[in-house]
């Protein structure tokens, strides 16, 4: 009983912005971009050079065995690459992306920060084969803007 009445004096209402579908849209297309734009390339590699999964990266003796120039496997190294860095990233970074949206004060900050991060992966992820990362690494802005404002309202939250 007295957890029960701790629990009741803790907890406190929150208000959800009608724009928190913005952030879900974008998180739909941070869905999309990982799982048909980024992974087709891997698809069409994984075909073009006879690379079978569950092999991510070809060993010596399947470079040989496939006959592969140094050309091919960069080229499969680097759209294989693109994809895993990107799972890796929204692997973590998605949940707090969706956390720090549900802030009503953070909410409209968040979907313009994942615009940023998602056009910027995309070209990332796209340009990465063909050594065109130059403007890729800017995705950073948006989630370390992301990050301040998770962290920021997590520190509100500790405050009562």
């Amino acid at each position: 009983k007295r957890l029960q009445e701790k629990y009741n004096k803790s907890t406190m209402q929150f208000t959800l912005s009608p724009n928190y579908g913005y952030v879900l849209l974008t998180s739909l297309a941070f869905y999309l971009m990982q799982n048909f734009v980024v992974v087709f390339p891997v698809l069409l590699a994984r075909r073009k050079y006879s690379i079978k999964a569950p092999v991510q990266y070809p060993s010596d003796s399947l470079v040989k065995e496939k006959k592969l120039s140094q050309d091919d496997v960069h080229h499969y190294l680097c759209v294989q690459r693109a994809h895993e860095n990107n799972v890796e990233f929204f692997s973590f970074f998605l949940p707090l992306y969706l956390v720090t949206g549900l802030f009503p004060d953070c909410t409209d900050h968040t979907i313009v920060s994942g615009l940023v991060i998602l056009a910027f992966r995309l070209l990332g992820a796209l340009g990465y084969p063909y050594g065109l990362r130059k403007f890729s690494g800017f995705f950073h802005l948006g989630e370390w803007y992301v990050l301040w404002m998770f962290g920021r309202e997590a520190y509100k939250l500790t405050q009562g």
